[in-house]
């Protein structure tokens, strides 16, 4: 894939998570709280990155659908971005608390070395894997809606805005 394209797509990856933020807001039904955020915890957050990320592979697909296992590249992915984000996220979160400039800074750092991660998974010698990953995909939104219908009592799953967890149904 070329240069500028791998650019592209980790920029519009980076400007997809704005308003990926905001559409459950503006259409609060059950599909977009399938793929969106439906309160300001961290966990749901994570829906952001990987919903933008599937997202600009969506808009990008023409170019690059010559991939071997592009949904297995997804999966693979999205599986490393979650983690990678908590793992840089978390401990300034819990020294200094929410801060709107790390958190967006740390958005497009994930974006950065997860595409890196990905483009270089273009040249594998993986054979037929996109079965896996279409299932991979599919478990990861499956456990995103599970934890926000019945998200668990820590702080990962605390909307702080509200006082509640999940779909604000078990106040503190």
């Amino acid at each position: 894939m070329k240069s500028y394209l791998k650019f592209l797509m980790i920029g519009l990856c980076f400007l997809l998570a704005f308003p990926t933020h905001f559409i459950y807001d503006i259409f609060p039904n059950k599909l977009t709280a399938i793929f969106f955020p439906i309160n300001e915890s961290i966990f749901e957050h994570m829906k952001i990155l990987v919903t933008s990320f599937l997202l600009s592979n969506l808009v990008f697909y023409p170019f690059i659908k010559k991939r071997k296992n592009i949904l297995f590249s997804i999966f693979i992915s999205c599986l490393i971005m979650v983690p990678l984000y908590l793992i840089l996220f978390l401990p300034i979160y819990y020294m200094i608390g929410e801060n709107l400039f790390y958190s967006i800074f740390l958005i497009l750092v994930v974006d950065i070395i997860v595409f890196n991660i990905y483009f270089k998974m273009e040249y594998s010698n993986f054979n037929n894997l996109n079965i896996i990953g279409f299932i991979g995909i599919v478990l990861i939104y499956l456990l995103f809606t599970y934890f926000s219908y019945h998200p668990l009592l820590n702080d990962l799953f605390f909307d702080s805005i509200k006082g509640k967890y999940g779909f604000n149904i078990y106040p503190i």
